[in-house]
């Protein structure tokens, strides 16, 4: 049962009640966010700014009203985000106007809370702070990898945009070029997505041993330009390739997923003639074509080897364990790997 009790507000006599505020709506004076805090950058004031009211059960203003009013971000998890400017602001006629609030970490829905002495709590709409212009680039990942020479490396290299907050910024271009050993880019040209992240399609390796170098840059940003370093290695002529659970990796340049269901390929580079041996660690898979002919395994459990198996032919050789992975069209979803004869 609820009880109706006395508020007082700055000398002024209201009635409120008390419990928990679930209703249909206000039964007694209360806060309302007036003037809604809107999108704005990191940084930056939020503009017009926010006002919050005191109000009656019937939504009128109560001018005589003078609480102190504290502003807050409310979020969903804990995190070093910062509400900036004057946070408390003492009411005049009923209204308090928070003029210099800023936040300079990016989020496409911020809440604020507006609090008082014996009133219930107030929540805003949803608000945007966009990232500020990119002030800076770093590698974001892919570089000293290994290669055959003439294969691609097996994590295509990326950069980071940031602000001066060190918020991701997207739609900034980067472009991704050789620098020395020799080899070719695939996918050159880059815009940062919504991450702030831009990589180049591939990789491929000069044809020679050695180190190859690719650089990203992007205008005048902190940090450009970045150098990625990879070394080319000679065409293997024997590789292995564990069959795990739920994916393949080789054992000779880590390439491959994790356990999950949507998996990286695992991707090797052999000389004509040379062999492949798959070796079971993981239970119940098999190693299959992809697109066409019968298993070369069966469905097997560890300990089971496959091969080695010798390719005489240069092209590119694809496979997948058909129990944990599907075909799209010309895509495979899961468990698959593929070997580039040269």
């Amino acid at each position: 049962m609820r009880l109706a009790s006395l508020v007082i507000v700055a000398g002024a006599a209201v009635s409120a009640c008390s419990g928990d505020g679930a209703g249909p709506g206000p039964s007694g004076p209360h806060l309302a966010f007036t003037v809604q805090p809107s999108t704005t950058t990191a940084g930056q004031v939020i503009a017009p700014g926010v006002q919050v009211s005191v109000q009656d059960a019937s939504g009128n203003l109560v001018a005589s009203a003078t609480p102190a009013i504290t502003l807050a971000l409310q979020l969903s998890s804990p995190g070093a985000v910062i509400l900036s400017g004057q946070t408390t602001v003492t009411a005049a006629g009923g209204v308090a106007v928070f003029a210099d609030l800023s936040i300079t970490k990016s989020n496409t829905s911020f809440t604020l809370t507006a609090a008082a002495s014996g009133v219930p709590k107030a929540t805003s709409a949803a608000f945007a702070v966009l990232p500020a212009a990119a002030t800076a680039i770093a590698p974001a990942g892919g570089d000293g990898q290994m290669a055959g020479v003439g294969s691609s490396v097996p994590q295509p290299p990326s950069v980071l945009a940031t602000d001066v907050f060190g918020n991701p910024v997207p739609g900034v271009g980067v472009t991704f070029a050789i620098a020395s050993g020799g080899g070719t880019v695939d996918g050159a040209a880059q815009t940062t997505g919504s991450d702030g992240i831009a990589a180049v399609a591939s990789w491929t390796m000069g044809n020679a041993p050695g180190p190859n170098t690719l650089s990203a840059t992007s205008a005048s940003l902190a940090g450009s330009t970045v150098t990625f370093n990879a070394t080319a290695t000679p065409i293997a002529t024997a590789v292995t390739v564990e069959v795990r659970n739920d994916f393949f990796r080789s054992l000779r340049n880590g390439s491959g997923g994790s356990s999950t269901f949507l998996a990286s390929y695992a991707r090797d580079t052999i000389a004509v003639g040379g062999t492949v041996t798959w070796v079971w660690v993981g239970q119940n898979h098999n190693v299959t074509p992809a697109f066409s002919g019968s298993s070369l395994s069966g469905t097997q459990n560890a300990p089971f080897t496959l091969g080695p198996i010798t390719f005489t032919s240069p092209g590119t050789y694809t496979y997948r364990c058909t129990n944990h992975s599907q075909l799209l069209g010309d895509l495979i979803v899961g468990m698959a790997g593929v070997i580039i004869i040269r």
